[in-house]
């Protein structure tokens, strides 16, 4: 009798084991969904210097995908934050022009900075961040006589249209 009590409770073992290791084997048959993308979170900024601000009127036009949107810049930095579902293509233009009453080429010297800058994080199902990325140019800072400024203003060089998209699984596209 303790013969086959042994072996009875040898194989019950043997069956728990089996089950247990064939629940535990079954994430390897499916992808792994906790890191694949499906959502995507753009903050996207331009900065200009107080200067152009004082001097000019900055409209900025931006699109998520759901129309457009208009918003007038009237601090040195404007930032908006777009989210979307995947794949997303945001777009963002600026446009400066001088403000009247404002004579802009009578003065001696214009600061001019024109930077942007974009920083994102792609979300899975769930919500949880599972990759970021940035990116800043700095374009730099220049200075010139407010004449000089008004030809940049009046031939459009200090307009800006910058498109950041995402593919399906969330790859950036520029």
């Amino acid at each position: 009798m303790k013969k086959y009590f042994w072996r009875a409770a040898i194989c019950c073992c043997a069956m728990i084991a089996s089950v247990a290791l064939t629940a535990c084997g079954g994430d390897d048959d499916e992808p792994d969904q906790d890191n694949k993308a499906v959502k995507v979170a753009l903050k996207f900024n331009f900065t200009l210097s107080q200067d152009i601000i004082d001097y000019c009127d900055v409209v900025v036009t931006y699109n998520d995908g759901t129309g457009e949107k208009t918003e007038t810049m009237t601090s040195t930095t404007w930032s908006k934050t777009l989210s979307s579902k995947l794949p997303a293509t945001f777009t963002f233009n600026r446009k400066v022009t001088l403000k009247s009453g404002k004579d802009l080429s009578k003065v001696q010297s214009v600061k001019i900075d024109r930077i942007y800058s974009y920083a994102y994080e792609l979300f899975n199902a769930a919500g949880k961040a599972v990759n970021t990325g940035s990116y800043n140019n700095s374009g730099g800072s220049l200075t010139m006589s407010g004449a000089a400024a008004v030809e940049m203003v009046n031939s459009g060089r200090m307009d800006d249209s910058r498109t950041c998209s995402f593919t399906a699984d969330g790859q950036l596209v520029q």
